[in-house]
């Protein structure tokens, strides 16, 4: 059941969390090496590092023949599609600081595990040379070469995107202290309570064309084609929820002419204009100045709002204009950096970078940065032991994030670097120790009359995770009037699932998903 974005707000100015939680083959002759596969056929496989055994995730695997390829997952599985294609065929397995390997499909159909080999040569040669280099001020040109390394371009993508959602509710207490409402009182506030999710998981799987147009300097338009959409989510029971919700809706809709909401905590206040639609708030309690809430603002009627705002994210993240989360290259001197050695990454001379804090620095990780151009090919990082993120406990409200991974992988095409691979785990937690209260106000002259007031105690603490994954399978130029002709279908079905199975993505290539998520099951 889905709420009424009023409603919604409404909730969520009680409890104040929503707005933070949330086979066959066909045979030629009678030799093997022209079998030739059918539409559905997909190679899986496992890539690992030759000397310690360990996985290798983030690995870049390409059919040569069909000069199209997919990334391994975070373990270093890896599934892709090899339709009508010949035993024969090529499979290039490629990681940087490795010996590429080229191999027959008929090759990994017999073994489907890959073990890679360090690429020593580079590594000793570069410390002929190691005490001449600074790696600090290589670091510094990746900036400097940003625009000539990764400049934008209206593009149509094929796009693979999975997004998993985590949200677990440690403590959560409310305490009605005071009421003059006769439909509002202690026990639906415990009702409310009682039947909030205290947990909730949810994987969506995304594989579509996106359309992007480069606008304004940092503004990006985008419209998107679904191929195939694919979504598991913990199952809630809202019908309690629902059931408040028409109370909520009763009174909160019940206002005369010159009444309105005013939401207060403290000193601050906001004034709350509700109508059948949409909800708007004004800042300190009698500016002229609104703001609309933000499910409104995200369009709540476009059925693919939440895929753009993560392909949106990403491609954001991946620009380098976050100082924040790029505190390394804008800030160095919060950094110790180390010239690990050197390798080549499709066909480029790059060197490898390792970084980490000094007292005032927060990320540890490992850079590949091109010889000649400067460009970051790759990079692997995380808060450090210790660090975190943004750190706020302000009137009774906390939030800290507590975790940081992103990994980036970019190919070179025309002089230019184009993302292949994002991922990004963020997690945080949140919590509130402090009352609101919700007045139904009467303009007057002088004084506005309150005629009504819920006053409610809250103590929350939440655990959020996300984590997102974006890869690039395909990639053209478009120009803006082929942007502006293409028109988005809203009437696309969501295949809803109650676990994964090897046959959602049968003839597909894709990340492959990792065991927890195969494992889990949602739950009734």
């Amino acid at each position: 059941m889905m709420l009424n974005p009023t409603i919604k707000l409404i909730l969520t100015t009680i409890i104040a969390i929503v707005c933070f939680t949330k086979g066959s083959c066909q045979t030629e002759t009678d030799s093997l090496i022209t079998k030739n596969y059918n539409s559905n056929e997909v190679l899986k496989g496992s890539i690992f590092d030759a000397n310690d055994k360990s996985s290798l995730p983030y690995a870049n695997i390409i059919l040569l023949s069909k000069n199209k390829g997919v990334i391994s997952n975070e373990v270093g599985h890896f599934s892709i599609n090899i339709s009508n294609c010949l035993e024969t065929d090529t499979i290039r397995i490629s990681y940087i600081g490795y010996q590429t390997q080229d191999l027959s499909i008929k090759d990994l159909k017999d073994s489907s595990v890959i073990y890679l080999r360090e690429d020593n040569l580079m590594l000793n040669n570069i410390t002929l040379f190691g005490n001449t280099i600074d790696p600090e001020s290589i670091v510094k040109k990746v900036l400097e070469n940003k625009n000539n390394n990764y400049g934008e371009t209206n593009s149509k993508k094929q796009i693979f995107l999975r997004n998993r959602y985590t949200n677990h509710m440690n403590e959560l207490n409310f305490r009605c202290k005071k009421s003059n409402f006769s439909n509002l009182d202690k026990e639906l506030i415990k009702v409310l309570e009682q039947e909030i999710p205290k947990h909730s998981i949810s994987y969506i799987d995304f594989l579509g064309d996106v359309y992007l147009l480069q606008e304004e300097e940092d503004s990006v338009a985008l419209k998107i084609n679904p191929i195939k959409i694919i979504e598991l989510e913990e199952k809630s029971d809202l019908t309690k929820l629902g059931e408040l919700e028409k109370t909520f809706k009763e009174v909160f809709n019940n206002i005369n002419e010159n009444e309105y909401w005013k939401i207060k905590s403290g000193i601050i206040g906001s004034k709350v204009h509700v109508d059948e639609n949409s909800v708007s708030v004004s800042v300190g309690g009698g500016s002229e100045t609104e703001k609309t809430d933000s499910l409104t603002a995200n369009n709540p009627k476009d059925p693919f709002r939440s895929e753009k705002w993560s392909i949106t994210n990403l491609v954001r993240f991946a620009s380098f204009e976050d100082e924040r989360k790029w505190d390394f290259l804008y800030n160095t001197n919060k950094y110790e950096y180390s010239l690990s050695g050197a390798t080549v990454a499709n066909g480029e001379e790059v060197y490898i970078i390792d970084f980490e804090p000094n007292k005032k620095g927060t990320f540890v990780g490992r850079m590949y940065i091109a010889m000649e151009t400067y460009a970051i090919v790759r990079i692997d990082y995380k808060y450090d032991t210790g660090k975190m993120g943004m750190d706020m406990q302000l009137f009774g409200i906390g939030y800290t994030e507590n975790k940081f991974n992103a990994s980036m992988y970019f190919e070179k095409k025309e002089n230019q670097y184009q993302l292949k691979y994002c991922s990004k785990i963020e997690s945080s937690t949140i919590s509130i120790n402090r009352s609101i209260a919700l007045q139904k106000k009467r303009e007057r002259f002088l004084f506005d009359k309150k005629l009504k007031e819920i006053k409610i105690g809250i103590s929350l603490i939440a655990d959020n995770e996300s984590s997102k994954e974006m890869l690039v399978l395909e990639e053209d130029p478009i120009n803006q009037d082929q942007f502006n002709d293409f028109e988005e279908n809203e009437n696309v079905d969501i295949i809803y699932v109650e676990q994964f199975n090897e046959d959602l993505w049968k003839g597909y290539s894709i990340i492959e998903p990792t065991k927890q998520m195969k494992d889990y099951k949602k739950i009734n």
